[in-house]
């Protein structure tokens, strides 16, 4: 992770903005964040030539009042970070905001989310561009001290881990990271045929505890001090764990990591888990990471 961040942050004009600057404000006092480049995209009717050839006067004229009134204010809110912008495009909203990380060479976006939004855009971005995302749902708590990072043990969850550790490297606070990975008991008929149910729920929990703290071990150290949490499913849908340990106030999650890329049959359905997460989630940053 580079030292300091840059990022596009997606301004809608709508309730969720308030919320994402606030936290953006908030993270800058933590982590090192260079650069925060405000976005907002007028959609353009690519059908309809004529129409936009008449109306393109106007949205001219929106684009300005807009960043004037809207974004112009947000400029010098966070007194923790170096450089900030404000940019209104118009055309294709996801194209726009690719090639507004190019120009930037930015690697983070960061969106607000609505109490009840479809989260579109997220979803989107999450899919399409080669970048982390920064997702702030309406009812985020402002607190950075527990890092959630659900693995599947892969590579990209090594990554993932990793990233978790460079920010509590470089946080001017405290920060515990706890590890959530969920498993599956055996499933092979020819094992399963000979023991016991609870042989079996005893021998898989083992064998993968083992390879958890494996996975732990590597990454590891005095300072870290990474916290660990295995959990045997039983309805075959992470999201359902990870959303579950959220909204459970005893564990005190204050953002979560995850990845969109794996390689285990859990790992297979991660691109659906973040979604779901990012659908039914609604009082804890996301953070995705590619």
């Amino acid at each position: 992770m580079a030292t300091s961040l840059k990022i596009i942050a997606g301004i809608s004009g709508t309730s969720g903005d308030h919320k994402l600057l606030e936290y953006l404000h908030f993270l800058a006092l933590k982590i090192p964040i260079a650069q925060v480049t405000h976005l907002h995209v007028i959609k353009m009717l690519y059908n309809f030539g004529e129409i936009n050839k008449i109306v393109k006067g106007d949205l001219k004229f929106m684009a300005n009042r807009f960043k004037e009134e809207k974004m112009m204010p947000l400029l010098n809110a966070y007194n923790k970070v170096t450089s900030q912008s404000a940019k209104v495009l118009f055309g294709k909203v996801v194209p726009a905001f690719e090639a507004t990380l190019a120009s930037e060479q930015a690697t983070i976006i960061a969106l607000g989310k609505k109490d009840k939004g479809s989260c579109t855009l997220a979803k989107n971005i999450v899919r399409k561009l080669d970048c982390n995302t920064l997702i702030v749902p309406a009812k985020s708590n402002f607190k950075f001290n527990n890092i959630l990072v659900p693995v599947d043990l892969s590579k990209h969850s090594s990554k993932l881990l990793e990233f978790a550790l460079a920010l509590q490297k470089n946080s001017t606070e405290t920060i515990s990271i706890t590890c959530l990975h969920a498993y599956e008991l055996i499933d092979l008929p020819a094992y399963t045929m000979l023991h016991t149910k609870e042989r079996v729920k005893r021998d898989t929990r083992a064998t993968v505890q083992e390879a958890f703290d494996k996975f732990i071990q590597k990454h590891n150290t005095a300072e870290s001090n990474i916290k660990t949490v295995l959990i045997e499913e039983t309805n075959n849908w992470p999201s359902q764990y990870i959303l579950n340990y959220l909204n459970d106030k005893n564990n005190d999650v204050d953002i979560v990591l995850m990845g969109t890329q794996g390689h285990t049959r859990i790992a297979a359905l991660l691109g659906s888990t973040v979604e779901k997460v990012i659908t039914k989630n609604n009082r804890c940053p996301m953070l995705i990471i590619k």
